[in-house]
């Protein structure tokens, strides 16, 4: 899960906070699923 935190990590310290967003992630692979898992986490939605 480490790929996911570290996206997540990175939109954060660009300014941006996915809470309350939606967001498409193309590909279903370990790091895609990864992504998508940590930005849920975050209150990001599909």
């Amino acid at each position: 899960m480490f790929d996911g935190e570290g996206f997540v990590l990175g939109l954060r310290r660009k300014g941006f906070n996915p809470q309350g967003t939606r967001a498409l992630v193309v590909g279903s692979g370990g790091v895609g699923s990864a992504i998508a898992a940590s930005l849920a986490r975050r209150g990001s939605a599909p």
